[in-house]
């Protein structure tokens, strides 16, 4: 972008030339500091080193001054080494739905000020900072507003401070003509900036359109009052009450980031009353912190290199007691392929094992089901407890073992943190209601996948557990590590071996030897459908509760937000290298989406940004396949459909490794094709 400012220059009102100018923009916080990272480590470099460019500072960021003093020590060495000064351009912040909606779902603090009062003020001491002689010459100003009495103080300060030069007022063209021509009027620069659109996409515009009117119209709003405003009128008084609010606050408003959290810190118990608890979820890893970045490397410093202190090893438990045996089975860490490393090893449960793991259930000797409701959930929030205590271990063990990147393994750690407080939550409500008797059904198998190898089996398992049952785990062979590691913080909270046993070993030998047992009361499946209906054809009369495969279609239409589409069809197509039943394994179109060049372009470049490679390397956001390619998948990656073509063809990274399979794109396929009625179960 740079290089065609420098390249497509312009002439102004004098006839001189310029660079054009670019200004970066980011819409969300947790773009913010990559979008400064980039800003400076380009126009650092020699080629751009006279290029005047600028960067946007949303002010209803309380933490908006420290960004904003930092480019200015930066930009004054620039400038004092001989660069070109740099602009910033101050905005209020029109991206708070967006950023609360976040805030909600993450369970994180609000990046923005809870207030536009307080918002304002933030505006006005950025506007003193950069409006100060010492300051201009580094660092000019962009006063993005429609509000005129903010442009009035601009202007009184740059001309008591003799910086007119370094400053201009910005504002969105055709919000307000009027202000424009009174601004004009006072001699000052005044730039408008507007949105553009083709043809094509002029949907795209009318909808940037509506969100400003949006904004512009609310009741806090400046534009609201100011058409006919006149002095001494009740919405001269309202404007004038909010810009006094605005100014009493400036000594006072919060100057620090709202978003702290810091994963390095010890976690302290809490106590907790069970008879007064409420229910809350657990806030995911914000990883766009530093401290939390820190955090993810001490992870990866010691699970990339787990072979070197042995592995970390998996035994069955049954009966109370971990069996330890001679023969153990290699794990391997697949993005460390081509070095041979070892994430662990795993010693097979037995027939014996199976039996033993069965009649301990069964006869429950340390009494799990006596106890109350109340009673078992205290011990569940002790296991919530420690899978808090847990997580960096249980982020690293599903990346050497599975190949899952650790953002994606995070949010399955607070949802399994959630389950463990959640379910037995539920369980004590229902028992407390009048005229409801709730009791477990006995003996519980808890049968689960490898694609979401933590959240799913602590699901199943506390449900059971919460319900008054006693569970056995049989995880899937390829995450038998992550299946351990997680039970361990169940026994750690005081669960015994005897209430929840570990089954390791092949799904075939525990189809033929413990799905039959009449002492099995009820099994919780997640996998494939043939394997549930294996399940149901040993044992007709088992309480099944299996959740299966599917093939998942997203439906997008001609009148969509074609980029916003894009952006989450790829999320939902290849994050988790497309191994879920929900992933987007079908894209259906519109006809005229289907036949636009330019959106067919632009999936084709998104899926080929997606990087891919090992876990350890954070800078890839698709890791490895848990398995190696079978079935469809396998036959997926060769065979075309007449009609088809490779939008983006597939191919195994790094040096050739199986495990490494980049996303793909097949265009054209058709109704009944063999891409249409199979479930793929990979990125394709």
């Amino acid at each position: 972008v740079y290089s065609a400012a420098m390249k497509n220059t312009y002439l102004d009102k004098d006839g001189d030339e310029h660079y054009k100018f670019v200004n970066l923009d980011m819409e969300e916080y947790r773009d913010i500091e990559t979008t400064i990272d980039a800003f400076k480590s380009v126009l650092e470099m020699d080629a751009y080193k006279n290029l005047h460019a600028g960067i946007v500072i949303q002010t209803y960021l309380p933490d908006a001054m420290i960004y904003i003093k930092e480019l200015y020590d930066w930009a004054k060495k620039r400038v004092q080494s001989g660069g070109a000064p740099i602009k910033i351009r101050i905005v209020k912040g029109a991206n708070q739905e967006m950023e609360l909606t976040e805030a909600s779902l993450r369970g994180w603090p609000n990046v923005t000020y809870a207030s536009k009062a307080e918002s304002d003020a933030n505006f006005k001491l950025a506007m003193n900072f950069l409006l100060d002689p010492d300051v201009a010459p580094y660092v000019h100003t962009g006063v993005a507003s429609h509000n005129l009495f903010d442009h009035a103080l601009s202007m009184l300060l740059a001309r008591e401070r003799k910086v007119e030069k370094y400053v201009s007022a910005e504002m969105l063209e055709g919000m307000s003509e009027a202000a424009y021509k009174v601004l004009k009027d006072q001699g000052l620069n005044v730039i408008l900036y507007a949105p553009t659109a083709t043809k094509e996409t002029f949907t795209n515009a009318i909808a940037y359109l509506v969100r400003r009117f949006d904004e512009n119209t609310a009741e806090q709003n400046f534009l609201r009052h100011s058409f006919g405003l006149q002095v001494d009128t009740p919405a001269w008084d309202t404007l004038i009450k909010s810009y006094d609010d605005a100014l009493a606050l400036m000594p006072t408003v919060d100057q620090g980031p709202y978003r702290n959290q810091d994963r390095n810190q010890e976690i302290q118990k809490e106590t907790i009353d069970v008879k007064y608890y409420h229910f809350e979820n657990e806030p995911d890893t914000d990883f766009v912190l530093k401290a939390n970045r820190q955090w993810a490397e001490k992870i990866r410093d010691k699970w990339q290199n787990i072979d070197k202190v042995g592995g970390f090893d998996a035994y069955p438990v049954v009966g109370g007691k971990i069996v330890q045996r001679d023969e153990q089975i290699d794990v391997i860490d697949k993005s460390q392929y081509h070095e041979n490393k070892l994430a662990g090893h795993y010693t097979e449960a037995t027939p014996e094992d199976m039996k033993i793991a069965i009649a301990t259930a069964k006869e429950d000797p340390d009494g799990w089901r006596k106890l109350s409701a109340v009673q078992r959930q205290e011990v569940l929030m002790d296991v919530a407890h420690e899978l808090k205590l847990a997580r960096a271990d249980l982020i690293g063990v599903a990346a050497a073992e599975v190949g899952k990147v650790f953002s994606e393994t995070d949010v399955e750690v607070s949802e399994a943190i959630d389950f463990a407080n959640f379910y037995p939550y539920s369980v004590a409500k229902i028992s407390a209601l009048t005229g409801v008797e709730a009791s477990g059904k006995g003996v519980g198998l808890v049968i689960s996948p490898w694609n979401f190898p933590i959240a799913i089996p602590v699901g199943g398992i506390a449900a059971s557990l919460a319900a008054g049952n006693t569970v056995i785990l049989k995880p899937a062979e390829d995450s038998i590590l992550c299946g351990y590691r997680l039970c361990q913080c169940f026994w750690d909270a005081g669960i015994s071996k005897n209430t929840l046993q570990f089954i390791p070993g092949r799904g075939s030998v525990v189809g033929e030897h413990m799905i039959p047992s009449k002492d099995i009361d009820f099994t919780i499946f997640t996998g494939g459908e043939k394997t549930a209906y294996s399940i149901i054809k040993s044992r007709p009369d088992i309480a099944l509760s299996a959740e299966t495969g599917g093939k998942d279609a997203t439906i997008v239409t001609a009148l969509a937000d074609r980029d916003q589409a894009i952006k989450n069809v790829i999320v939902s197509a290849f994050h988790n290298s497309g191994q879920k039943c929900s992933a987007t394994s079908l894209l259906v179109l519109e006809k005229e989406l289907f036949n636009d060049e330019a959106f067919k372009q632009t999936i084709k470049e998104g899926v080929e940004s997606l990087e891919t490679g090992s876990v350890w390397d954070f800078t890839n956001r698709i890791g490895t396949l848990a398995n190696l390619p079978t079935g469809e998948l396998k036959k997926s990656l060769t065979y075309l459909d007449e009609g088809e073509a490779w939008l983006v063809e597939p191919h195994f990274t790094d040096k050739g490794n199986p495990y490494m399979l980049t996303p793909s794109v097949r265009w054209g396929t058709k109704r009944n094709d063999f891409c249409h009625m199979n479930e793929l179960f990979g990125p394709v």
